[in-house]
C-alpha cells in the first residue's frame, strides 16, 4: 500500500473512529436522559401521593375547625363556661350542651378519620364534658382516660398551656398498661379563637396515631423514607417515618430554606446521605408537607427503558466497530459516511420535534385543569390559557362535557358505589381518536383514569349540536367496541374564566344518568334535594377570588352559591345556617390570613338574622381591601422592588414571589421575561452579584460572610456565580 492510500486509509480510521467516539456519547447522554426521566417519574408519582396526603390532613382539620366553630358559637356553652359549680344554671346548661354534642356527633362520620373522640375542657370549674361524659377533669382523667394518676398535674399544665394550642400532645408520655388508647394524640383548640365573645373553655380532640401512620404510609416511598409536617414559622408538628438512620440525619430547620423548583423538588444531602425532597403546602391550615426520600429509593435497575438504553449502547459499539473496519477496507466515499450521519440526525431531530409535542400537551392539560377547576383568579391569566388552549380570541360560548366510559352498562346501574372500570391504554386510544373525529374544534382532555374524559366545547356549531354529535358517538363506540359512554352537559357560560361552573353541573348530570339514557343535561335536572351545598373545592374559590380581589368572580360564585342552594334545593333554617357558618368559615380564614384587624372588618357586626347577601356584601368590602389595581408593568416594578430589597433573602425564589403577589408560577415567569428580558433566575443573580461587587469594594466584609448576606446558601455556589459574572474569584476585585 502506498504513502497516498496509507494516509487516506488513516483518514478513514481516525474519522470513522471519531464517529464511535459520538455513538459513545449519545447514547451515555440517552443514557442519562432516560435515568433522569424515570427518577422524574417516580418523583412525580410520590408528589401526586404527598397531595393526596396533604389532603386527608385538610379533610381532617376542616372536621376540627368546623367543630369548634359550632360549639364556640353555642349559647349554652357559653353560658356552662361561666358558670360556677353547683349552680342550677350550671346542670342545666350542661344538658343542653351535652345533647348538642350527642347530635353533632351524630352527624358526621369519622370512620375514616384520625378523629378518635372530643370533649370540651371548662377551665372556670374544671370539668369536662363530651356527647357521653360530664364529670371532673381529675376523674376524668383517672377513670374515663384511664392515664397514670400521678402524672395529673403534669397533663393539665400541658392541656391548659396557651403553647399548647393546634399542636400535637401524645398520650404515650401519660399512659399506663390499662390505657387503650395509649397511641392517641391531644390536639386542642381555644374556643376563643372563633368567636368574638368571651368563651373560657378549649376543645380537645383526640386523633389515633395508627391512623395517621395509615395516610402516612399511603405514599410508596414511606417503606424507607420520611414525612416531615411544619408550621409555617419551621416548627415540627409531626413526624412519620420508617426509617430512623435517615431522620436521625435530616436537620429538619433546614427544610423550608432549600431551592424547590417549580414542581417543589430539591435534591440535597444531609451528613453525607444524598435525599430529594418533595415539598407540599396547606392553607387549612397553614402547614407544610416534606416527603424526604433516599436518592437509592429512585433507582430502579429493572426499568425496561434503561435496559433498552444499554443493550442500545452495546449495539451502538459493537456496530460502529464494524462499520470502521468495513468501511475503511470496502474503501467507502465520504458521502456514504455523511448520509449516515443525516439519517441519524433526522431521527434525533424527529424524537426532539416528538418529545416538544408531548410537554407542550402536558402544559396544555396543566392550564385546562386550571381553568375547570377555578384556579386561575385573573382575567389576563384566563385569556393567557385560552390562547395557549388554541382557542379563538372571539369565542363568547364556553361548556363542558363531562364523560365516564365502561365495559359493562350493568356499572352505570350500580352507581357511585358500583365497580369502578380502569380501561386499558388500547381502549382508551380508540375513544380519543372517536371523541377527536367529532369534536372537531373542541379540547379534550383524559382523566387520571383511561375511563373518564373532560370536553371544552366552545365552537358555536357544535354547542348547537352536541346532543346529536354526542348520540353517534354512543352508537359508534357500542356498535363497533362494545363500549359505553355516558355524559352530563354543563350549562353554557360566556366567559371561559367561569367555565368551572359548567364543568362542577357536568360532573352533577352525569350522575343522573340512567340507562337507557346516556347523555344528561344540567339544565333538565329537577333537584330537589334536603342538604346544603357547599363543597371544599367551592370554598377553595372563594377563598381564592376574595383573597385576590377579584370582584367578577366573586360574584359568580355567591350567584353559583344561590342557584344551587336556594333554586335547586329546599333548605331548612338550620341547613341554611349550616352554609352561613361555613361560608363565615371560609371568609373569616381571608381575614386572618390578610391581617385584616376584626374592628376593621363587617363580619364583626354579624348576627344570627345575618342572610347570604350580608355575607356577599362583605366578602366584596374584602375584596376592595385586598385588591391590586395595577397594571401588568406596574406589577411587575413592583416585584423588582421587592427583590432588590429582599436579595439577601436565600429562600426568595419563583413560587414565593408567586404566593407573595397572589400570581400563578407559570404566568409570572411568562410576564416577568415579556416585561424586564430576562428570566426571574437571572435578574435575581445579576441584583445579588452587582451588590456583592459594591460591598467587596466599598467595605471590609469577609468573603464567608459575604455570600450569606448576599442571600446564597454555600460559598462555593456563590464563588461559581461571581466568576461567572465578572471572571475572577471575589477576592481578586480587592486585589
Amino acid at each position: 500500500m502506498n504513502t497516498r492510500k496509507k494516509t487516506y486509509f488513516t483518514k478513514l480510521i481516525t474519522s470513522y473512529s471519531l464517529l464511535l467516539v459520538i455513538v459513545l456519547i449519545l447514547g451515555i447522554v440517552f443514557h442519562f436522559i432516560l435515568s433522569n426521566n424515570v427518577k422524574q417519574e417516580l418523583l412525580n408519582e410520590n408528589m401526586i401521593s404527598l397531595q393526596n396526603v396533604t389532603e386527608q390532613f385538610n379533610e381532617c382539620y376542616a372536621n376540627i375547625y368546623l367543630i369548634a366553630k359550632k360549639m364556640a358559637n353555642n349559647s349554652s356553652l357559653s353560658r356552662l363556661a361561666e358558670a360556677d359549680h353547683g349552680e342550677q344554671a350550671f346542670y342545666y346548661n350542661a344538658y343542653i350542651t351535652k345533647q348538642t354534642l350527642l347530635d353533632m356527633y351524630s352527624i358526621y362520620d369519622y370512620s375514616l378519620q384520625p378523629i378518635q373522640t372530643y370533649y370540651i375542657h371548662l377551665r372556670h370549674t374544671d370539668y369536662v364534658i363530651s356527647y357521653n361524659n360530664f364529670e371532673n377533669l381529675y376523674y376524668f382523667y383517672k377513670n374515663t382516660q384511664k392515664l397514670d394518676p400521678a402524672k395529673y398535674d403534669e397533663w393539665k399544665a400541658a392541656l391548659e398551656s396557651s403553647d399548647n394550642y393546634n399542636h400535637f400532645l401524645p398520650l404515650d408520655n401519660f399512659s399506663t398498661d390499662y390505657t387503650s388508647h395509649k397511641n392517641d394524640y391531644c390536639y386542642t383548640v381555644s374556643l376563643q379563637n372563633y368567636t368574638f365573645k368571651n368563651i373560657n373553655a378549649d376543645i380537645v380532640f383526640e386523633l389515633n396515631a395508627d391512623s395517621m401512620q395509615q395516610i402516612a404510609d399511603s405514599i410508596d416511598v414511606m417503606r424507607n423514607g420520611c414525612l416531615i409536617i411544619q408550621e409555617s414559622n419551621g416548627e415540627t408538628l409531626l413526624t412519620f417515618n420508617n426509617n430512623e438512620n435517615l431522620l436521625s440525619k435530616i436537620d429538619s430547620s433546614q427544610l423550608a430554606a432549600l431551592d424547590y423548583n417549580a414542581q417543589g423538588y430539591c435534591s440535597t444531602v444531609f451528613q453525607g446521605t444524598s435525599v430529594s425532597v418533595l415539598h407540599a403546602s396547606a392553607q387549612t391550615p397553614n402547614l407544610d408537607y416534606y416527603l424526604i426520600i433516599p436518592a437509592s429509593s429512585l433507582k430502579n435497575p429493572e426499568n425496561k427503558l434503561l435496559l433498552v438504553s444499554l443493550f442500545i449502547i452495546f449495539l451502538g459499539v459493537i456496530g460502529s466497530f464494524f462499520i470502521i473496519v468495513l468501511l475503511s477496507r470496502a474503501n467507502y466515499k465520504p458521502y456514504q459516511a455523511m448520509e449516515y450521519r443525516l439519517q441519524e440526525m433526522n431521527f434525533n431531530h424527529e424524537e426532539l420535534m416528538r418529545l416538544n409535542e408531548s410537554q407542550k400537551i402536558t402544559l396544555r392539560n396543566y392550564y385546562f385543569d386550571q381553568l375547570i377547576h377555578g384556579t386561575i383568579l385573573s382575567e389576563e391569566e384566563a385569556a393567557y390559557a385560552q390562547n395557549y388552549l388554541s382557542i379563538p380570541n372571539n369565542t363568547d360560548s364556553f361548556a363542558i362535557l363531562y364523560c365516564n366510559v365502561y365495559l359493562d352498562t350493568l356499572e352505570l346501574n350500580n352507581g357511585p358505589q358500583g365497580i369502578i372500570n380502569i380501561l386499558s391504554p388500547d381502549y382508551a386510544d380508540v375513544i380519543s381518536d372517536i371523541l377527536s373525529s367529532y369534536f372537531t374544534h373542541s379540547y379534550i382532555m383524559q382523566g387520571q383514569r383511561n375511563s373518564t374524559y373532560t370536553i371544552l366545547l366552545y365552537n358555536r356549531e357544535e354547542l348547537d349540536n352536541a346532543e346529536n354529535l354526542f348520540a353517534q358517538i354512543h352508537s359508534s363506540l357500542l356498535q363497533e367496541y362494545n363500549i359505553w359512554i355516558y355524559g352530563g352537559l354543563g350549562c353554557t357560560t360566556s366567559a371561559i374564566s367561569t367555565i368551572w361552573k359548567s364543568y362542577r353541573q357536568s360532573k352533577e348530570a352525569v350522575k343522573h344518568v340512567v340507562s337507557p339514557n346516556y347523555l344528561c343535561l344540567y339544565c333538565e335536572i329537577l333537584e330537589c334535594q334536603d342538604s346544603f351545598f357547599y363543597p371544599n373545592e367551592v370554598a377553595e374559590q372563594l377563598y381564592n377570588f376574595v383573597k385576590s380581589g377579584n370582584f367578577k368572580q366573586t360574584k359568580a360564585i355567591f350567584n353559583f352559591i344561590k342557584d344551587e342552594n336556594f333554586k335547586k334545593r329546599k333548605l331548612n333554617s338550620k341547613q341554611v345556617n349550616w352554609l352561613l357558618e361555613n361560608i363565615e368559615i371560609t371568609l373569616l380564614k381571608v381575614v386572618r390570613d390578610n391581617d385584616i384587624s376584626y374592628d376593621d372588618s363587617s363580619l364583626a357586626g354579624l348576627s344570627e338574622d345575618s342572610t347570604l347577601e350580608n355575607y356577599e356584601q362583605i366578602a366584596l368590602e374584602l375584596c376592595e381591601k385586598n385588591k391590586q389595581p395595577e397594571n401588568d408593568n406596574q406589577l411587575i416594578v413592583r416585584i423588582q422592588t421587592y427583590i432588590d430589597e429582599h436579595y439577601g433573602d436565600p429562600s426568595l425564589c419563583l413560587s414565593r414571589i408567586s404566593d407573595l403577589f397572589h400570581i400563578s408560577e407559570s404566568y409570572f415567569s411568562f410576564l416577568f421575561k415579556k416585561t424586564v428580558g430576562v428570566n426571574f433566575s437571572t435578574y435575581l443573580e445579576q441584583v445579588r452579584m452587582t451588590q456583592a461587587k459594591h460591598l467587596l469594594e466599598t467595605t471590609n466584609i469577609k468573603i464567608t460572610d459575604l455570600y450569606v448576606a448576599v442571600g446564597y446558601n454555600n460559598l462555593t455556589s456563590f464563588r461559581r456565580a461571581f466568576k461567572k459574572k465578572y471572571g475572577v474569584a471575589p477576592n481578586a476585585i480587592r486585589e
